[in-house]
């Protein structure tokens, strides 16, 4: 599935009604020809972008509005790139940020919680999804969430070939109705997938990719678990874009600031100690598993050793521990005497 770029920054009402008939006389597959086709012929690209979050509790009905990430993005093809990403909720004591910097010969990366490292390596000779955050740690916890879902313009940049598809798990993609994103006029194509539907906004003059509604219909089971929301909604809005315009030098480089090393390889933080909860009754609780719906307390495994992981893919130690666990899951899995939760 091709990518499309879209409309200037603005604000309007998410979620519409889908439209079977458009005002336009482009298909959708035309349009997200037509933004792929920019983005690939586009030299340099610069623009910022902000994750938004939206919810609508059903006790309250008042929708609240939370932004979750900032980001920026600048890129010279074939091997200069400047990419930011700072998380504003929820609020941290940690420095939750990552920042790229490629000038073409070194590139740098640094991690907020790890300020005093900056990761130093020899830049690619062309920029690829794949490369252009060298730094392992870093590339797991900035790409999260894949690229598509982040930043698809880098994506249609930096992908080469007629058979490649920036949205693999999207289809069927169809026009709504054209609506104004501020001042401008953008389509908005419908693209359908496991997750749930995908919309993008895009400018109909320019062809470039100005918001993007983010599938999360499958994901709601997780995100709200108690049914507590009647409305639930994220979406990325991008603003101040350019294509085809100078960049200056200096965007690309990273000043390594004084006390910081240069390192091959980020060190992680050690662990902490064992938690005082450690060897100590488990307190009452309750859940509902996504496979079966099935709710777990207590007493549903009684007599069992029942283990819990609770885990995220930013957690260093999560990373190294899932491959003993594992183990030892394979090997207790068939025992009735043991239940594993994760």
């Amino acid at each position: 599935m091709l990518v499309v770029v879209g409309c200037s920054g603005g604000s309007v009402e998410t979620g519409s009604t889908p439209a079977e008939d458009s005002t336009d006389s482009l298909t959708a597959q035309q349009v997200l020809s037509k933004t792929l086709q920019t983005y690939r012929e586009a030299r340099t690209y610069s623009g910022k972008a902000t994750y938004f979050q939206k919810k609508k509790k059903k006790s309250e009905g008042v929708p609240r509005e939370t932004v979750m990430h900032e980001m920026s993005l600048a890129v010279v093809k074939p091997d200069k790139i400047r990419f930011r990403m700072q998380q504003k909720y929820p609020k941290s004591r940690q420095n939750v940020s990552y920042d790229i910097a490629s000038d073409g010969e070194i590139t740098r990366s640094v991690a907020g919680i790890l300020e005093d490292q900056i990761h130093e390596t020899q830049s690619p000779e062309q920029l690829t999804p794949a490369n252009f955050i060298p730094e392992p740690n870093i590339r797991k916890a900035a790409l999260e969430v894949s690229l598509e879902n982040i930043y698809p313009q880098l994506a249609m940049m930096l992908t080469e070939g007629n058979g490649e598809q920036v949205f693999p798990q999207d289809n069927r993609p169809r026009l709504l109705s054209n609506e104004k994103l501020g001042e401008r006029l953008c389509h908005r194509v419908v693209m359908d997938s496991l997750a749930g539907k995908r919309t993008l906004w895009i400018d109909a003059e320019t062809y470039l990719l100005l918001r993007m509604e983010l599938p999360i219909d499958g994901q709601m089971a997780t995100l709200d678990p108690e049914k507590r929301f009647s409305e639930y909604s994220v979406w990325i809005d991008y603003n101040d874009v350019w294509i085809d315009s100078e960049i200056e030098d200096d965007v690309f480089s990273m000043e390594i600031p004084e006390g910081a090393r240069r390192v091959s390889k980020l060190v992680l933080p050690p662990t902490g100690g064992p938690p005082p909860e450690l060897g100590k009754p488990v307190g009452d609780y309750s859940f509902t598993t996504l496979d079966t719906g099935e709710e777990i307390t207590p007493e549903s495994h009684p007599g069992k050793v029942v283990v819990f992981d609770f885990w995220s893919v930013t957690c260093p130690p999560c990373r190294e521990h899932s491959p003993v666990l594992e183990k030892v899951y394979q090997k207790l899995k068939d025992n009735d005497d043991f239940v594993f939760y994760a």
